[in-house]
């Protein structure tokens, strides 16, 4: 976009960088080897502002096509835009358990505490690590087979992370303590039992389906990018290279339209 000339804006209702935030290392970018998720954030964020991008800390609570483009509304006020690219991530599924958590913002304020997490996915156990790391004692329970990337297995089992098979079910929660069977005690609950794409903006617009490379939509104008396309391919660098194909893309389009440079 910067390359090509092209106005654009970029909201961010939180920090940037969504889920890639937590992560507890980032092994799958090509030169970079062993980052932390927030570290690898925030060099993002610091690279974007010092090529002069501007990012606006306000979240986007309604997003209308109209004649000419789109009508943006944020909490601050209301904009035009002439395409829009959504990537607002993923949503959690939810338990009825109380004080559940989702994320994991700031582990080291657990250390010396119990923390069971449920779940068997890769996030789940990415997770753990990175509570392990701030020496949270950490057990997963999950109902069924480990379903996580082999690597992540074998670094589970090294940290001496224990996992439980079971069912949600027979977690209770009494005098401030999640009970497990009625007999093991944990301080915390976390769950990473699956995710959604967010697409709450757009529900309103009916079906949007997602066109491949380009992440354009079947709605003139917009874009699907990251978990917000597709949960299946939860990685920083599908993330990435779809963002940069409905960069791109635009870019060409503005071009043919005769707006380009």
């Amino acid at each position: 976009m910067m390359k090509e000339k092209i106005e654009f804006l970029i909201f961010e209702k939180g920090m940037p960088g969504g889920l890639l935030r937590y992560a507890n290392r980032v092994d799958n970018l090509l030169g970079r080897l062993g980052t932390a998720g927030k570290d690898l954030s925030d060099e993002m964020v610091s690279h974007a502002l010092s090529m002069g991008i501007g990012i606006r800390n306000e979240e986007v609570v309604g997003l209308v096509r109209v004649e000419d483009g789109f009508r943006i509304t944020t909490k601050g006020g209301e904009i035009r835009s002439d395409m829009v690219i959504l990537a607002t991530g993923s949503t959690p599924v939810r338990s009825d358990l109380a004080g559940i958590k989702y994320e994991l913002e700031r582990p080291e304020e657990m250390a010396g505490t119990r923390l069971l997490i449920i779940g068997g996915g890769d996030l789940a156990l990415d997770n753990a690590l990175r509570a392990r790391g701030s020496s949270v004692n950490v057990t997963i329970l999950h109902r069924s087979e480990i379903k996580a990337n082999r690597g992540l297995k074998d670094e589970v089992a090294a940290a001496g992370i224990k996992l439980i098979e079971g069912k949600v079910e027979d977690l209770k929660f009494v005098d401030g303590s999640y009970v497990l069977n009625g007999e093991r005690r944990y301080d915390h609950l976390a769950a990473f039992i699956g995710r959604s794409p967010d697409r709450s903006l757009v529900e309103k617009m009916g079906e949007v389906s997602v066109n491949h490379p380009s992440h354009s939509t079947s709605v003139k104008g917009l874009y699907l990018v990251g978990d917000a396309a597709s949960v299946e391919s939860s990685q920083a660098a599908y993330a990435m290279s779809s963002g940069l194909s409905a960069a791109m893309d635009i870019g060409r389009r503005l071009k043919a339209d005769g707006n380009g440079p």
